[in-house]
């Protein structure tokens, strides 16, 4: 069996009620509503200009993203193993994984904001240390539910930080 497959059906053997709802919640943050949430949160707290990098580069991955899904058209772990439970209702395929490259952009945005306003070193050591943990709860939901390998959540991940920094550096040069 393949290891990313079995890494899947380990962590749904785990499957119950409380892990659902926790799941979800993680998941759910990389979607639209985690996008909006940190616009805001970058709009009121910090500059104003940052917010709309955050939006253009937001733009640009899931854009890129999208392109990559159809261009590769990798199938979701539930297609190819009846075994495994599909438990959403993702839409596309599976390479690169869609939440993760949204999660690690809000990450990537979140910790830029947490090293350029606060100032003691604990509160940014602590934000990027809760980002991390994010992304790694974020990658195990994501398999938990079935859509993703492995490769999927690593690739979406360098993939997002890639186009992140990229878009970052490039906006912040002519800002």
């Amino acid at each position: 069996m393949c290891w990313e497959l079995y890494i899947i059906k380990h962590l749904q053997a785990y499957q119950n009620s409380i892990f659902d709802m926790f799941f979800y919640i993680i998941s759910i943050f990389s979607s639209i509503l985690g996008v909006i949430f940190v616009f805001f949160l970058l709009f009121f707290l910090f500059k104003k200009y940052f917010s709309f990098i955050f939006l253009i580069c937001s733009a640009v991955t899931t854009t890129a993203c999208y392109i990559l899904k159809t261009t590769i058209n990798r199938p979701r772990p539930y297609q190819l193993d009846l075994t495994i439970l599909n438990k959403t209702n993702s839409l596309g395929k599976s390479y690169p994984s869609g939440h993760m490259t949204t999660g690690t952009l809000l990450v990537f945005f979140v910790c830029v904001f947490a090293i350029k306003k606060f100032k003691k070193t604990w509160q940014k050591v602590l934000t990027i240390l809760l980002g991390f943990l994010y992304i790694i709860l974020l990658a195990i939901s994501r398999m938990y539910f079935g859509q993703h390998y492995a490769t999927d959540l690593i690739i979406g991940s360098l993939f997002s930080l890639f186009f992140s920094y990229a878009v970052y550096f490039v906006a912040s040069y002519f800002v």
